[in-house]
């Protein structure tokens, strides 16, 4: 697993992120690759937010949800989609 060999990264991140960042990389599985897709993309909103809140920036949750439906959409395609709605 390419993040274990980043040994001073987790000198940086508090333990439990340190546990979400290792379980984003997925297997070669497409299944995993979508559930770590999803994972990664919480936790960046749960940080993202304390970011903006610290730089008094606001946080466009309508933005996040738009993405997170069109990725909902490609993950649930056909296999063989040639394009889509």
């Amino acid at each position: 697993m390419l993040i274990l060999e980043l040994p001073y990264l987790q000198r940086y991140v508090k333990e439990d992120f340190w546990d979400v960042i290792v379980k984003t990389y997925p297997l070669c599985e497409t299944d995993a690759v979508w559930e770590s897709l999803f994972l990664m993309m919480t936790e960046f909103e749960k940080n993202a937010m304390g970011v903006a809140e610290q730089l008094h920036f606001q946080y466009s949750f309508d933005e996040a949800k738009k993405v997170k439906e069109y990725l909902k959409h490609v993950q649930n395609l056909p296999a063989d989609a040639k394009e889509f709605n």
